[in-house]
């Protein structure tokens, strides 16, 4: 034992744990200093010995009297201790008590020293005890359970146990420490306030700063209290006479307790989180947390960042109308500008719980702010929303005194993110809001018809300005809102139309709406069309309905985004598509990822596989292409259900998948395609031969080249569209996806890179002079990457196909245009990653502007959760016998039908006498038509009845053009296209092209 009392706290006692078996009777205690002595470690009557290695344990903590731990010491006549701290470890089993309290003998253990929760593994508690001085005699502690809950959150039961240990780490004994001193003598200075913490009233700026008090209680004092805090707090004893820092002698405090006020004054907004130092001779400071917040209110901002931590910011509401998923604070708050980013705080509304959505009526409310003296008051935050569900709702009362049904809210504008992506409101003007205080609200509504999104707010501002907000375009089109009108005859106006919302705000110059040529503009229910519509800054503040209708004035294909212009405003939105070439004329070839086509394990694709294939079968249906190319094929027997659902196609399945599980669970590659109008030749599954010894310098391991062997498959075919026999490939890929991010073990954007630019080497090297197209889930966009670009294993913008790119004169990406026109082909992320390319061969072919992304949602308007993330991507393309502009000038020339044939036709010729071939290889000549020509000649022979029309002499030069698009069968077994004799009197001569 040490001899005598010590000024500064040690050790007085200590309980150890270590080697006891936990069902011993009692542990007795190792007493370190003179003048007192220890109490046993002992059970409460109630409890019973468990065993447990290295601890004090017991069972019977469900029921009885007398269900405690005591222990303590006897301050010997003469001694008085002033106590410091008791440490101690702890663990309960799954079924034994949770909810724990240390008191004391003092009060006749009927207050709570500590409380804390004891779960099934081991804890540590330090507990203050520092306001227990000049204890004198027998000194009992007890831990007790405070109910019957048990640590798995059931109830209590009798074989659960609690136990306490020696306090971890570094295995030390249960100890107290303290003073021991004798009686009478002065000792441990001692402070104490009441209440511990001190929250000041949100406040103005512009108004008197706050005054809160406190009780100062001391004890045992060497010398002044120096009370001090940050420099926007004053002190006073008296409530007039504030000042900082604050001296009170310790004779101030001897006899009784004083009340301190404290001011809160600031001339400048500020979020206060700090405290006041209560410093003194002999202990150190004593802290009193103190928080508030001083606004400017003309500069209103609340980040959530410091409130959050305590709840709702002041002023703040949350009100539930219906549900009980209220709005709270939220640990994904915004992050800097990052857009998907998350850090704390920000507020959060969620209506999904318990496994379902829930019927929620969700009401947020500001504080009152006074607009009056704004010039123009400007409103902004962020947003952003996850799953499906409505959408989140703005409104703003004069009149709210507590009840949100009572009040009239007048709404304003959706502003609101519209995706996962933080999305900032711009600057909403409040100006018609100034003549009284004014609340503001959000409201969320949820259910299990509607659905439950997830909102997130943060970063909420009100501000004053001198200048009028910019002006803000506000359209009703969503993020993939592309609509096709289809096929229509040039000349004539589709039946279809398309409409949809536009607002600009803070308008102070006209708003023009345009388009590329062959769509036009009206105000809806006005039929008054045009390619440029110009609204009045007037018509633009208010909401117009806006129909557009597709127009085609001249042949080919059409294709555009929206174009919306005011000022230096300049934004986009939509893509409008549409053709005047017929169905039957083109070939037509889609890219579709299916997601998890027909899997029925849990976590991949839609839940519900046969309506995923029914609506699979209608989109087919609707689309009527000659080739798809399917990606994430899961199901083989769904896929085989998908095609007898089609009689006229049939499909191919690609035997190369990532090697990881079974073939039957993997993605696969598949083909389907029209035998009407193409005829298979060959399947092919490229660079199976590709050695792991060839693949030198992968970025990773080899087996992972392609995505662990999913390889690119080929699908070489021959058409038979309007007579025209082309063979062409079409290679189906599937490249390594992102997902998972880019690390140093996993580079996927190197991987896929590389695995590109094998693909490519293979392509120049065995089909350098055959027609390709390569299509399908390129998992990267065309005009940069979609990786993280800022990843060391990136480190670029460059697409992974940048070589295929560059190499402008073998390959033409397609699709680019859907790129640059700031489409998405992937549902819920931004860019298009579905792709298809041509070789040259094709470029003449290609009918520019029929590539489109597909949105399906009249036909399945749940698409997104009911059959793919993806979204299909098609492409058209007229195939034709193209031959080299001549003149005719023999008898025996002859060409196919299907072909474009360019005729200059001499001054000397009177007519032009067209012949067909017969089935005895006789010339017969074709009954000639009445119709004379007209400058620009595009005639289609009909089918078997050959009538053309007869060519005029001009009286000069002339070119005209024939185009017979129909294949004529010489006899029931033969396929090959008829050929016609052009006679005249005079000679002519034409190129002699194949067209095979």
């Amino acid at each position: 034992m040490e001899p005598g009392p010590s000024e500064n706290p040690v050790a007085l006692l200590q309980y150890d744990l270590a080697g006891q078996p936990g069902n011993q009777a009692s542990t007795e205690p190792v007493v370190l200093v003179s003048g007192i002595s220890g109490q046993p470690l002992t059970r409460g009557t109630g409890l019973g010995a468990s065993g447990a290695g290295n601890s004090f344990s017991s069972s019977g903590w469900n029921a009885g009297e007398e269900r405690f731990f005591r222990f303590g010491f006897t301050a010997l006549p003469g001694q008085s201790v002033d106590l410091s701290s008791l440490r101690f470890g702890y663990r309960s089993s799954n079924t034994g008590p949770t909810n724990m309290a240390l008191r004391y003998s003092g009060d006749n253990f009927t207050q709570n020293l500590a409380t804390f929760t004891s779960i099934n593994a081991f804890g540590n508690l330090e507990v203050d005890l520092s306001a227990l001085q000049g204890l004198t005699g027998p000194v009992e502690f007890r831990i007790i359970a405070l109910d019957n809950t048990s640590a798995n959150g059931g109830t209590v039961a009798a074989g659960g146990t609690f136990r306490v240990t020696n306090f971890f780490p570094g295995d030390q004994p249960i100890t107290f420490t303290g003073v021991v001193r004798a009686s009478g003598e002065a000792g441990i200075p001692f402070i104490s306030t009441d209440p511990e913490a001190l929250s000041f009233p949100r406040t103005s700026i512009r108004e008197e700063g706050p005054v809160l008090s406190y009780i100062l209680s001391a004890r045992d004092l060497q010398g002044p209290v120096e009370i001090s805090g940050p420099e926007v707090l004053r002190f006073s004893l008296d409530g007039s006479n504030f000042q900082a820092p604050l001296s009170i002698p310790a004779e101030s405090l001897k006899a009784e307790a004083l009340t301190l006020f404290v001011q809160f004054s600031s001339a400048e907004a500020i979020n206060l989180a700090s405290s006041i130092q209560h410093s003194t001779s002999g202990i150190p400071p004593v802290s009193l947390a103190v928080t508030g917040q001083r606004f400017d209110p003309f500069q209103i901002f609340e980040d959530f960042n410091t409130s959050c931590q305590e709840g709702l910011p002041d002023g703040w509401t949350a009100i539930a109308i219906t549900g009980q998923q209220l709005w709270e604070c939220t640990q994904f708050g915004r992050a800097g500008n990052n857009a998907t980013a998350n850090a704390p705080f920000g507020l959060q509304a969620n209506g999904f719980a318990n496994g379902t959505q829930q019927t929620n009526e969700q009401w947020l409310i500001s504080p009152a702010f006074d607009l009056s003296e704004f010039d123009f008051p400007l409103l902004s935050f962020w947003t952003r929303v996850a799953f499906a569900g409505p959408r989140l709702e703005l409104f703003i009362a004069q009149d709210f005194s507590g009840d949100p049904q009572t009040a009239t809210w007048i709404a304003l504008e959706d502003r609101f993110a519209t995706e996962n992506f933080w999305t900032f409101s711009q600057e909403i003007d409040l100006s018609d809001f100034k003549n009284a205080p004014v609340h503001l609200a959000f409201r969320y509504r949820s259910s299990p018809e509607e659905g439950a999104a997830r909102w997130t707010l943060d970063d909420f501002s009100l501000l004053n300005s001198d200048t009028p907000p910019a002006p803000f375009l506000n359209v009703g089109i969503g993020n993939v809102d592309y609509t096709h009108f289809g096929i229509t005859p040039e000349g004539t106006v589709a039946p279809k139309r398309y409409s949809f919302p536009v607002t600009l705000s803070n308008a102070t110059e006209p708003l023009r709406i345009s388009a590329a040529p062959g769509f036009e503009f009206s105000i809806e229910g006005e039929n008054n069309f045009s390619p440029v519509l110009t609204l009045s800054p007037e018509q633009a503040r208010s909401t117009q309905n806006i129909e557009v209708r597709f127009a085609p004035a001249f042949a080919g294909a059409f294709s555009s985004v929206i174009q919306f212009r005011s000022g230096d405003l300049e934004e986009r939105a939509g893509f409008l598509t549409g053709a005047t070439i017929k169905r039957k004329d083109s070939f037509d070839v889609v890219t579709w990822n299916i997601e998890w086509f027909g899997s029925e394990a849990s976590g991949q694709g839609p839940a519900d596989t046969q309506r995923q294939l029914e609506n699979v079968k209608k989109i087919l249906e609707d689309l009527d292409a000659d080739v798809y190319a399917f990606q994430e094929i899961t199901s083989i027997e769904r896929f085989k259900q998908l095609a007898d659902a089609l009689p006229d196609y049939r499909g191919f399945i690609s035997p190369a998948v990532s090697q990881v599980g079974d073939f039957a669970d993997a993605q696969k590659l598949t083909f389907l395609y029209k035998t009407t109008t193409v005829d298979s030749v060959a399947t092919r599954v490229l660079l199976e031969g590709v050695q792991e010894s060839d693949l030198v310098g992968y970025p990773s391991s080899p087996n992972r080249f392609w995505a662990s062997g999913r390889l690119p498959f080929l699908f070489e075919v021959e058409t038979k569209i309007n007579g025209v026999q082309k063979r062409i490939n079409l290679v189906n890929i599937h490249a390594r996806s992102n997902g998972g991010g880019e690390s140093a073990g996993t580079p996927r954007y190197a991987m896929r890179r590389f695995d590109v630019g094998v693909l490519k080497d293979s392509l120049d090297t065995y089909y350098a002079d055959v027609p390709l197209i390569i299509l399908g889930d390129y998992n990267d966009d065309l005009d940069e990457t979609v990786a993280d670009q800022n990843a060391p294993t990136v480190n670029t913008s460059e697409t992974s196909f940048i070589r295929f790119i560059e190499d402008e004169q073998n390959y033409t990406p397609v699709t680019l245009s859907l790129s640059k026109a700031g489409l998405r082909s992937f549902i819920a992320r931004e860019n298009v990653i579905d792709h298809i390319m041509i070789s040259n061969e094709l470029d003449q072919a290609w009918i520019v502007q029929s590539e489109r992304v597909v949105a399906p949602f009249d036909l399945v308007p749940d698409y997104a959760s009911s059959t793919s993330d993806h979204l299909p991507v098609k492409a058209r393309f007229l195939l034709e016998c193209t031959l080299l502009p001549d003149e005719i000038s023999s008898e025996n020339s002859s060409f196919c039908i299907g072909e474009t044939v360019v005729l200059t036709v001499p001054e000397s010729a009177a007519r032009i006498q067209w012949q067909r071939l017969d089935a005895d290889n006789n010339w017969q000549n074709i009954p000639e038509a009445t119709e004379r020509p007209s400058p620009s000649l595009l005639r289609k022979m009909p089918a078997i009845a050959y009538a053309l029309p007869m060519l005029a002499a001009r009286s000069s030069p002339h070119l005209f053009r024939c185009r017979l698009p129909k294949t004529v069968s010489l006899s029931s077994k033969s396929r090959s296209s008829e050929t016609l004799h052009c006679a005249s009197r005079r000679g002519w001569k034409k190129d002699s092209a194949s067209c095979s």
